[in-house]
Order: C-alpha cells, then sequence, then structure tokens
C-alpha cells in the first residue's frame, strides 16, 4: 500500500466522520424545536466590542463578529448596540444572594424576585446558510467578576431579545434570540471612546413562521 493511498484513507475517514458530527449536532438543534413552525438556530461568534457614544451622550459597545456554526463552519456576521445604560462599578457586582428552594412550585408568600435594571440593545445576525438576516431588539444584563479591585476581570453581557423580522429565507420570522457575551481584562479598562477589546458570543434563535 502506498504512502497516498493511506494519506486518502486517512483523509475519508477525517471527513466521514465530520460528516457524521455535522448530522448529530443538525438533529440535536432541530430537536430543540417545539412545534411545526419553529426553526432554531444555534450560532457562535468571535469578534470585538468597541465602546462608541451617540450624539445624546448614551454609551453603547458596538459588538461585530463572524459567525461559525455549531460543525465550526463560516456562517456570516454578527453586529449589534449593546448599550451601558446599567454599568457603573456597583451595578457590575450586584449579584443577589442564591434563590431558596423549593424550585418546583411558585415563589412563597412574601418571596421577592430579582428584578434588576437593564440595558437596551439592538441585534443584526446576516446568516450564509441559510442566506438571509435576522432582527432584534430587547434587553442585557451585564455583570462581572474580579479577582482582585484592580487586577483580571471576566465580563458578561446577556441579551435576551425578541426577532422582529428578516430578510430571504428569514422574511416574516418572529421569535426570540438570546445572546450570551464575555470578555476577558487582565486589569480593570477605562471604558473610553474608541476602546475595543475582544467579545465571544453564543447565540440561540427560536424563530417561527407560519406561512
Amino acid at each position: 500500500m502506498s504512502d497516498e493511498t493511506t494519506v486518502r484513507g486517512v483523509l475519508e475517514n477525517i471527513a466521514g466522520e465530520l460528516r457524521a458530527l455535522r448530522r448529530v449536532q443538525f438533529q440535536r438543534q432541530v430537536a430543540a424545536e417545539t412545534g411545526p413552525a419553529e426553526q432554531v438556530l444555534v450560532r457562535y461568534s468571535f469578534g470585538t466590542g468597541t465602546v462608541r457614544h451617540g450624539i445624546d451622550g448614551r454609551s453603547f459597545f458596538i459588538v461585530q463578529g463572524k459567525l461559525v456554526d455549531l460543525a465550526g463552519n463560516d456562517d456570516g456576521e454578527f453586529e449589534a448596540a449593546w448599550q451601558t445604560k446599567v454599568f457603573t462599578p456597583q451595578d457590575l457586582v450586584s449579584y443577589p444572594p442564591p434563590p431558596p428552594p423549593p424550585f418546583d412550585r411558585p415563589l412563597k408568600p412574601g418571596e421577592a424576585g430579582w428584578e434588576p435594571a437593564l440595558n437596551p440593545t439592538k441585534s443584526r445576525w446576516a446568516l450564509r446558510q441559510p442566506a438571509g438576516e435576522i432582527y432584534a431588539v430587547g434587553p442585557a444584563l451585564s455583570r462581572i467578576v474580579m479577582a482582585s479591585p484592580s487586577g483580571p476581570t471576566q465580563w458578561f453581557y446577556s441579551v435576551a431579545g425578541f426577532v422582529t423580522g428578516g430578510t430571504r429565507a428569514f422574511a416574516g420570522v418572529k421569535g426570540q434570540a438570546t445572546s450570551l457575551g464575555s470578555g476577558y481584562f487582565a486589569t480593570v479598562p477605562a471604558l473610553e471612546e474608541g476602546y475595543s477589546f475582544e467579545v465571544n458570543a453564543v447565540h440561540v434563535l427560536k424563530l417561527a413562521r407560519f406561512d
């Protein structure tokens, strides 16, 4: 057996395993759909967030990134305006205490829920497969975890949006979209105009359209 035949066989096996993995990932994605009109999309985005201020003084993270599907294939672009309305140092470390049990019934009389202030957002996903754009708006919650008052910081930004429409393959859709973004800072950053940093996110979109 020649080296060329051996290499070809190895590559064919790898390709077959990748095809099988993509089938499993697709089946899992479809399994998350509820009802005949729903479509579930899961994508990752890898990109940046840049501090920008509007002419009215409001501060935003402008997030831009490349979309990747569950199999690792490039699948378009993501961009969003994530406002930093609730973003004081006190806000970002304001975690509620762990909720008390039980978790399988309504809250007890007098038990308060957590109702934090939220940040407005708007988002756009431009996908290749299937081809089209999806638009969403919704509130977001942001928090940080710090190793020390001036040391490494892990930042989280979670969006709970509703899909308001789309184009081409997504024309006429409505639904919901969750984006869980995060970033890491070796030291506490100064969020000045133009400051840019790495932002990676996972997006889950549950869409519906009755044709």
